[in-house]
């Protein structure tokens, strides 16, 4: 009994050592195949990361790429408008000194023109009040002084003669040179240096020595269809053609002509009246 025992035993024994290593061997051959598909998993995973690593690296690539390209454009633009606003800025200068300079000039000829038409305003009321009590019956004799009395004669006709002209040849009968009222002599100054344009004194003394300021007409056969500068007085006087010339002319340069031909002919009859 005592054997057989042992003999069972032993053999439980055995058929226990048996199935341990059968146990061991099919756990040994489960967690190789475990490892071997969690590392193909890991390899696919790998596989499949790396691609999408790639396929970000290309993305961000382009995206770094049109950034760059925004950027540029950026600053191209940026340029373009700072261009833009200095040429607007210069554009908007020039045309204010345009401006300026327009305003200028328009404000210096409107200056003379109110200078113009002041100096005209005032010849006018001088016209004025030298003809203003003129008329043919009563003429004003301020505006003609054919009419002044010889006692009230201008001075101008007792300016001195040059030494040179002969006494001889300018005393005539009815030449009769009035003297000078004590009341319109000058208080000159003896260093005070007085010139006489000699041309103009032998013209005027030549007027005075023919004695033509007595006349009571100027000689003309038809004086209505004569201006003043036509006048045979005038014609036959070197000192009255520089009268003529030098201080009437001047004051009948009218733009409008037939007035002045009108204002010349009225002056010439001694028929001027407003």
């Amino acid at each position: 009994m005592t054997t057989v025992a042992a003999t069972c035993e032993v053999q439980t024994n055995e058929l226990h050592d048996d199935s341990s290593s059968s146990e061991t061997n099919s756990l040994d051959s489960i967690n190789g195949s475990l490892n071997h598909t969690t590392n193909c998993r890991n390899e696919a995973a790998y596989i499949a990361m790396e691609k999408e690593l790639d396929k970000t690296k290309q993305d961000l690539e382009k995206k770094n790429a049109e950034c760059e390209n925004l950027q540029s454009i950026r600053s191209k633009v940026e340029n373009e408008l700072e261009d833009l606003t200095a040429s607007l800025f210069e554009e908007a200068n020039k045309m204010v000194y345009e401006a300026n300079m327009t305003r200028h000039k328009a404000e210096k000829k409107l200056a003379e023109a109110e200078g113009m038409i002041e100096a005209l305003r005032l010849e006018v009321d001088a016209l004025k009040s030298l003809v203003l009590t003129s008329t043919p019956s009563n003429p004003n004799p301020t505006s003609h002084p054919q009419l002044i009395k010889k006692k009230n004669a201008s001075p101008i006709r007792n300016l001195k003669l040059p030494k040179s002209w002969s006494k001889d040849k300018l005393i005539q009968p009815q030449l009769e040179v009035p003297k000078l009222d004590e009341e319109i002599h000058l208080k000159v100054d003896d260093q005070v240096k007085v010139e006489v344009d000699l041309t103009l004194q032998a013209e005027l003394s030549m007027w005075l020595a023919a004695n033509l300021s007595s006349r009571e007409t100027c000689g003309c056969d038809t004086p209505l269809l004569y201006c003043v500068d036509q006048c045979v007085a005038i014609a036959q006087s070197l000192f009255l053609k520089r009268v003529s010339r030098e201080d009437i002319q001047p004051c009948l340069d009218f733009d409008n002509v037939d007035l002045a031909v009108k204002v010349s002919k009225c002056i010439h009859t001694n028929s001027l009246s407003v």
